[in-house]
């Protein structure tokens, strides 16, 4: 009995002294006290009701279930940090070091909103879920002080609202990262849901009041010129095939199997097995594959005349394709950051260079199969070639070791995708008849199909299939181009995809 008044008792005065503690000197933006707490916010459940009752099974069973997908959210959104809730939206270039003046008035409208939601907290002696029940451990660390109203969805709620006044375009965005933040209180077992709705509700009139303040529409407009410039630089150009939505990721491709999951650690060992049996032969064709461009990839099907300085105007129609693909790939990247296999478990060397830049889904996979689709539809009598050395990427993708066989197939999935949206696009036919005429001249109808899908017998990585290969290679685009030998250089490559 003693421990159950004490405890409460002992919580109200760390309180007190800690909203005493955290009053900013000065209050720009909002005063300590602009806020009716008790009048805004209904108490939370009370003990014995069926309503607290119902939300200890809630967080009862929300600990008992919890997912590693919920663990790293509950870890990722632990630290209070404004670039949490702006990264996911504008991208990674939003920092602290990049935007300065940014995070420090952030981090003034954090320290002038905390002593609000210290005095709300004080209002209502709620305990912790894992102080209602012991039994519930929580995944990040124990906060030391009460639950109602959650202090990390009032702060995100705050800034989802302010960001919204800054960038309205993106105001379902904000609200989503918002929602993100409540339910990552949850699954961490910081919070019942109901503290992060109270707290959704005081950080939105929190809001209200400072936007009253003539010093944060100034403070905003610093943060407007700051946001400004980077935004122009790093926005995305306009698609130039693909009109707005008309690829849906989401819908697309699900999301990749959990990192201790058994199909992540099946995958893992199919991983290990190529490494095992992979030729020096078949390294050094994942090296080509690592580093391939649309002409080089188109060459290998339809022969050496397939250059760059030959076809200015399909390397620049290319280009522009690449452009939108690349905009799909990082979209989609964003949506499920899976670590490359070789992260997980240190038996696996690629062997090929790479970077952290995400697994899922392989932008070589998405690439491939868009370049197979559009090359198919300027060469008809290629496009089983052009199909099969699409394949023939995906499979030594997998084989260099930086992808498990999930992102190569999702990869796939979307390039075909992306190519579907992309013939479909009132702007695509205009553009295929300017490279079906500078491709015309070389497509000669004696040999129709003389070069197609010689480099496929290399697929196995021998060098006895490398040599026949490339002599069959040569053989027939000879045939094809009498008058053409070497290839030339394939100039604009570009960024390899990932």
């Amino acid at each position: 009995m003693l421990r159950r008044f004490a405890l409460p008792f002992l919580f109200a005065l760390a309180l007190v002294a800690r909203a005493a503690d955290l009053t900013p000197t000065t209050a720009d933006f909002v005063a300590p006290t602009a806020i009716d707490v008790p009048a805004l916010l209904p108490p939370p459940p009370a003990d014995g009701t069926v309503w607290a009752q119902a939300e200890l099974e809630t967080a009862r069973f929300i600990a008992e279930e919890r997912t590693p997908a919920q663990e790293t959210l509950a870890r990722l959104y632990d630290p209070q940090q404004v670039f949490k809730l702006l990264a996911p939206v504008l991208g990674d270039w939003c920092t602290p070091a990049n935007l300065t003046r940014t995070a420090a008035i952030f981090d003034q409208i954090y320290r002038e909103a905390t002593p609000i939601v210290e005095r709300a907290k004080a209002t209502w002696m709620r305990q912790r879920p894992y102080l209602a029940d012991p039994s519930i451990t929580p995944f990040i660390e124990k906060p030391h002080n009460t639950a109602y109203p959650s202090g990390h969805s009032t702060r995100a709620a705050l800034v989802a609202a302010l960001l919204t006044e800054l960038l309205p375009a993106h105001a379902a965005a904000w609200q989503r990262q918002a929602a993100l933040v409540r339910w990552s209180r949850v699954a961490g077992s910081a919070h019942f849901p109901s503290d992060t709705i109270a707290g959704k509700v005081l950080g939105e009139a929190i809001a209200r009041e400072m936007l009253k303040s003539s010093k944060l529409q100034v403070a905003l407009a610093e943060v407007r010129a700051e946001l400004t410039p980077q935004l122009a630089k790093h926005t995305p150009p306009a698609p130039h095939f693909l009109a707005p939505g008309t690829v849906d990721v989401r819908a697309l491709i699900t999301p990749p199997p959990a990192a201790d999951s058994i199909v992540t650690r099946s995958e893992f060992e199919v991983l290990v097995q190529l490494q095992t049996a992979r030729t020096p032969e078949q390294a050094a064709r994942c090296q080509v594959i690592e580093d391939e461009d649309i002409f080089l990839f188109g060459s290998d099907v339809v022969g050496p005349w397939f250059t760059a300085a030959r076809l200015p105007r399909t390397a620049a129609f290319f280009a522009l394709v690449r452009e939108d693909f690349a905009t799909i790939n990082r979209t989609a990247k964003a949506l499920w950051p899976r670590r490359r296999p070789s992260f997980l478990d240190a038996r696996l060397h690629p062997c090929v260079e790479f970077s952290d830049s995400g697994a899922y889904p392989s932008g070589h996979g998405i690439q491939s199969s868009l370049w197979a689709a559009l090359l198919g539809e300027l060469m008809p009598a290629h496009a089983a070639g052009f199909a099969q050395r699409a394949a023939e990427t995906r499979r030594f993708k997998l084989l260099s070791g930086v992808h498990y066989p999930s992102d190569i197939v999702a990869g796939q999935i979307l390039g075909e995708a992306v190519a579907r949206a992309m013939l479909a696009s009132p702007a695509l036919p205009a553009a295929l008849a300017e490279v079906r005429a500078e491709l015309a001249p070389h497509l000669r109808p004696a040999a129709p199909g003389a070069a197609s899908a010689f480099r496929f017998a290399c697929a196995n990585g021998s060098p006895v299939g490398q040599r026949a290969c490339e002599r069959e290679s040569a053989r027939a685009s000879a045939l094809a181009h009498p008058d053409e030998t070497e290839p030339e250089s394939r100039a604009g490559a570009g960024p390899r995809p990932e």
